[in-house]
């Protein structure tokens, strides 16, 4: 298994509120699905811990806009902007 890591996002951290609903929204996303990883240029290719970093599509729907329409999680250029996924949650 490839540990990744979605960029642009900032979603709760294991045991602070909110970490289980957003867990288990992209759980019930993406079991058993097929995605598409895409590199966003100008983003390392992983972190500190060996992840890959990197946009997700479910179909032609960008995971990281879904996460942050439903709440679970919130834009954020920390690590550098997405042009990416500030397009998607502009529509």
């Amino acid at each position: 298994m490839i540990g990744v890591r979605l960029i642009g996002v900032n979603t709760p951290e294991r045991g602070q509120a909110g970490w289980a609903e957003a867990r288990d929204f992209l759980r019930a996303l993406l079991t058993g699905q097929r995605v598409r990883l895409a590199r966003e240029a100008g983003h390392a290719n992983r972190d500190r811990y060996g992840r890959l970093l990197r946009l997700v599509y479910l179909d032609d729907d960008l995971v990281q806009a879904l996460i942050i329409a439903a709440g679970h999680s919130e834009y954020t250029a920390r690590w550098g902007r997405s042009p990416t996924i500030e397009a998607a949650c502009d529509q």
